[in-house]
């Protein structure tokens, strides 16, 4: 395993903060520099760092072997999803090391291999997003990002989240906590449709639209009267929680700009596909003004491990994060958050209700 890891110093923007001074947070833990320098780096280089690949094997129905170009906003939802994954298996407190070997770390790291026997792979999300309207070799929005995340977590017997995309702001929490009770139910079979989708991407599009910031958290009463709730158990499923939002029009609205950061305080936080226009982004933390990021846009090579007990991982983790302004982002974004179990669900719902966190001025929860 190598012992070093990349960086991507040139991609800073403008007027990057000082790395070395003030308070940092990195999805809910604070860091305090100078004095926790050294905690705040390892706690970045810990994070999955996924990039353009190059010479993978094409896509099936397709010449593709590379996403440099259109591929960011797959990779920057990978970083979000491994980093659920990480803290679902291993602990928001894990940390990697260039020269000792984690098994169940390999075994996450393995899901976003190159490769189509991967449960997280570019080549399954950009099939998946066929069916929702991006032809292969296009650019995916956060929330096509979201909705491909959903359809294949189906299929993952490992770690059996529930993934729940919420649409139009609206959170039905009987409908995921129902379905957190339920036992995993895995399809045998991920079906690919290679032609355009037929079906109308006017949801999609409204989504493009939205400028309304109020999220709503009701009770499901129509679905609650039809059928019973199942009764909670110790062993709920894990709950990732994608907020697609757009947090402005043309350009972001710096009304957002506290609360957007107070959803990187909360311990659930799993961060934002974000970025600047066609140039997508995973962020990560933030210091004053600027929001902490990983960016995909550096193209390596794909690997091809013989033995995914022991993948070469130096490529997947950087040395330095990049650091952009808020108010240069995109207004288009999809926040994570994972939830262990159903009491961790509640305890975010508790934190996002009125009153509960200072994040709701991005979202406002009611019951």
């Amino acid at each position: 395993m190598a012992a070093s890891t990349l960086s991507y110093d040139n991609v800073m923007s403008s007027g990057s903060p000082d790395p070395s001074t003030g308070s940092v947070v990195v999805l809910g833990c604070q860091y305090q520099l100078p004095q926790d320098y050294a905690a705040y780096m390892k706690d970045v280089q810990s994070r999955i760092w996924c990039t353009y690949r190059k010479n993978f094997k094409a896509i099936s129905g397709s010449q593709i072997t590379c996403d440099a170009g259109w591929g960011c906003c797959v990779r920057s939802g990978q970083m979000l999803l491994a980093q659920a994954i990480v803290s679902k298996q291993l602990g928001r407190g894990w940390r990697w090391s260039p020269t000792k070997e984690d098994p169940v770390y390999m075994k996450v790291l393995s899901l976003f291999l190159d490769t189509s026997a991967s449960d997280y792979s570019l080549h399954l999300i950009a099939l998946q997003g066929v069916d929702l309207g991006r032809p292969l070799g296009t650019w995916f929005g956060p929330n096509n990002v979201a909705q491909a995340f959903k359809k294949l977590a189906v299929h993952d017997t490992w770690n059996q989240l529930v993934v729940h995309v919420a649409m139009d702001m609206l959170v039905v929490m009987d409908d995921i906590v129902a379905e957190c009770r339920q036992p995993h139910r895995c399809a045998h079979d991920i079906e690919v449709t290679l032609e355009p989708s037929t079906s109308s991407s006017s949801s999609t599009a409204s989504h493009d639209h939205i400028v309304t910031m109020q999220l709503h958290m009701r009770k499901n009463t129509q679905a609650s009267n039809n059928q019973k709730m199942p009764s909670p158990t110790d062993n709920t499923r894990s709950i990732l929680l994608l907020i697609p939002l757009r947090l402005g029009q043309d350009h972001f609205n710096m009304q957002y700009s506290e609360g957007l950061k107070a959803c990187f305080d909360l311990p659930q936080c799993v961060g934002i596909i974000g970025g600047k226009p066609r140039h997508a982004l995973w962020f990560f933390g933030y210091k004053g003004d600027h929001l902490v990021f990983f960016d995909p846009h550096t193209t390596q090579q794909t690997l091809r491990p013989a033995d995914l007990c022991h993948i070469p991982d130096a490529s997947y983790h950087c040395h330095t994060p990049g650091y952009i302004r808020i108010n240069e982002m995109d207004p288009s974004v999809a926040v994570g958050f994972l939830c262990q179990n159903e009491q961790d669900l509640n305890e975010l719902r508790t934190k996002l209700e009125v009153g509960g966190h200072g994040c709701v001025a991005v979202v406002t929860c009611y019951t």
